[in-house]
């Protein structure tokens, strides 16, 4: 009776011992890892209140989310904010609303060190599809894709990528 009572006491030490710690989950980082992603984030509601700012026209709003000096590369051509603003007074001027089609896909980059230029880690990546309408004529443009990015709350950059090959047809 005894050995049986060594042997129940050990094997719940040994239980116990071997039990995983639930308190402290560890995940070992891959050495090639350099950033993490989020899915919601103050950088990613700044990136979807500059788009919403675009399609409304708000360019006082617009100016108020962006650094006075930022830049931007609309499809690699390299423009300022004013640029930016000057293309959206032009559309308004010439009727063209811009609408979202679906949900867009947000996701921010937060990269463990900073760009040794910028002083930026935090990178918005936005996927969309839009539509420019001037009356009947519509242009949907799929894959409008987007990268703000965001140091201290402000917009520092932006790239967008999309086909803009029908965009003409619209000021005719």
């Amino acid at each position: 009776m005894k050995k049986q009572l060594v042997v129940l006491v050990l094997s719940s030490a040994l239980f116990m011992a071997c039990k995983p710690n639930n308190e402290k989950e560890t995940t070992e980082k891959n050495p090639h890892q350099i950033a993490i992603g989020v899915d919601s984030s103050a950088n990613i509601n700044l990136a979807k209140k500059a788009n919403e700012m675009a399609m409304k026209f708000d360019y006082e709003g617009l100016k108020s989310i962006f650094i006075p000096n930022a830049k931007l590369h609309d499809n690699s051509k390299d423009i300022t904010i004013e640029d930016n603003i000057a293309t959206l007074k032009m559309a308004q001027k010439e009727g063209i609303a811009i609408s979202v089609n679906g949900e867009p896909i947000f996701h921010e980059v937060i990269n463990d060190k900073p760009n040794p230029k910028t002083g930026i880690s935090n990178y918005v990546i936005c996927y969309y599809d839009v539509t420019f309408a001037k009356g009947a004529k519509k242009v949907n443009i799929k894959n409008y894709h987007m990268l703000f990015a965001i140091k201290d709350g402000k917009i520092h950059e932006v790239w967008d990528v999309y086909d803009a090959s029908e965009l003409t047809t619209l000021f005719q």
